[in-house]
């Protein structure tokens, strides 16, 4: 009896066979050739990642400053900035669009798949600026890391769905 050690729609890591043999049952475990999915990260694209989200949010914070340059003039501290909730918004969808792009960036270039790994690399680049910030500690980083590694995991995705279209063409 052949049986999936896998919830239904992944790929399979290993199979196993169970025998039944006069003293109980045998299970025979083989690792397949199928790609693997999740298992081991590919920390070389976590780093790579890292470099392209934390100078892609570099880039969003200077377009983001030619927008509200006229506001910033004067400004010796962050506590100084007054922002409309547009302003705002302006600034979450640079910022999005940083982390999504940059996990596209990695998921189009790196072999296999590597989908979690942009993801990761948006969060540690959140956690880098706090650090550089001062500001960091654990509760602003589970409350602004989160949507940086979703938009990190959709950039990845896309990336990856990218890739294997131009591999089945």
């Amino acid at each position: 009896m052949e049986s999936r050690l896998v919830p239904y729609g992944f790929q399979p890591l290993f199979t196993y066979s169970l025998h039944t043999q006069p003293h109980g049952f045998n299970v025979d475990c083989s690792k397949t050739k199928k790609k693997r999915i999740i298992m081991n990260l590919d920390w070389k694209w976590v780093g790579i990642g890292i470099l392209i989200m934390l100078g892609l949010s570099i880039l969003a914070g200077i377009i983001a400053a030619i927008f509200l340059g006229s506001q910033l003039e004067g400004v010796t501290s962050p506590e100084d900035i007054s922002l409309s909730s547009s302003q705002m918004t302006l600034i979450a969808i640079l910022n999005f669009l940083a982390f999504v792009i940059g996990g596209y960036i990695v998921g189009i270039k790196s072999a296999g798949k590597t989908i979690l790994e942009p993801a990761i690399a948006a969060a540690i680049s959140v956690a880098i600026g706090l650090l550089l910030s001062g500001n960091f500690n654990i509760a602003y980083l589970l409350a602004s890391g989160f949507i940086p590694f979703l938009a990190g995991l959709l950039g990845g995705w896309l990336g990856e769905k990218k890739q294997d279209a131009r591999a089945n063409s």
